[in-house]
């Protein structure tokens, strides 16, 4: 049976060349059929074939097996569940040590309110340095037994800076795999202003005009001293769009505290001021006169609106 369906197919392959020989040669102009002189011992391979692939019998590829490659890194082999893990709170004035490893990433991750604006790596042949998302940092090494430095910039303006070194698959250290860079927003100063002095005080008309008013005769009047005024405030946003509700100055006489937002006063929706007391935000009366909050009490305060959150804290400069 199987050598008369041998046959058979044979006969066909050898009928379907022809068919197709004088095909072709209508479409190209030729007189008389293109007969195709097909080999015996070629035919005779192709139904073969067919007949063993329609089986699933593709042959066998004669080739070298690969050998592991030895490549695995036994420090691993007993290693904690969180080894690899790296938290490091962020101080400017310290350089951030990481080890990585050939043919391994290590990822960076920056706080959520962070956003990476410049990526700077010494040695670019040597090392791959890549921003993933907003706040996170990929690194990789080329080779092993190699280091270089890496600062990444922050729309925050924090500049974080990093020493890596690159290790081999057979150190003994495990090394950095995922880096978590943990930091409150940084301290700021919308615009270093400095108010004009004279001899009554910086803005005394202002101040006269809120503290020098006429009482009732049942109020005791506090009297107003311009030497009192101190402008070493510090402010601290919850993110980077707190900023926009901080204000351009900040200034007090130890009773009262102005918060001037200048020009941006009728920009934004002004905040609700607290007065932090024992840990907790407490409402303080407020007033607002011309750009001014006029707080009825001294720092440390709280601004909030909507999401955003401004602590304005006395500097101990």
């Amino acid at each position: 049976m199987t050598s008369l369906y041998s046959q058979f197919g044979r006969r066909f392959f050898r009928i379907a060349c022809t068919m197709m020989g004088t095909m072709m040669s209508t479409m190209i102009g030729i007189s008389g059929p293109l007969r195709a002189e097909i080999p015996e011992h070629m035919a005779s391979q192709v139904v073969d074939q067919v007949l063993a692939q329609q089986n699933g019998d593709y042959g066998t590829l004669e080739r070298p097996e690969a050998g592991p490659l030895g490549q695995i890194q036994e420090a691993w082999n007993a290693a904690e569940p969180n080894a690899g893990v790296y938290s490091v709170n962020f101080e400017p004035q310290h350089i951030i040590r990481l080890k990585s490893r050939i043919f391994t990433t290590t990822s960076i991750i920056f706080p959520k309110w962070e956003e990476i604006e410049d990526i700077s790596l010494g040695d670019t042949e040597a090392f791959l340095a890549e921003k993933k998302t907003k706040n996170i940092v990929s690194i990789m090494p080329k080779g092993e037994g190699c280091d270089t430095t890496l600062t990444i910039i922050g729309k925050s303006g924090t500049v974080y800076a990093f020493y890596i070194r690159a290790e081999g698959v057979h150190s003994k250290n495990v090394t950095d795999v995922v880096v978590y860079v943990q930091g409150a927003f940084p301290v700021f100063q919308k615009k270093r202003t400095v108010l004009v002095q004279n001899k009554n005080g910086p803005e005394l008309g202002d101040m006269k005009d809120f503290t020098n008013h006429t009482p009732g005769d049942y109020i005791n009047t506090i009297s107003f001293a311009p030497e009192n005024i101190t402008f070493s405030f510090e402010m601290s946003a919850k993110n980077p769009e707190s900023i926009e509700i901080a204000p351009q100055k900040v200034y007090s006489d130890g009773i009262w505290t102005w918060l001037d937002y200048e020009d941006t006063w009728d920009r934004i929706t002004l905040p609700a001021v607290y007065r932090i007391v024992d840990g907790v935000d407490t409402p303080v009366n407020t007033r607002i006169k011309d750009s001014k909050i006029i707080v009825h009490g001294t720092a440390p305060l709280t601004l909030k609106s909507g999401q955003k959150v401004v602590c304005i804290m006395p500097s101990e400069k």
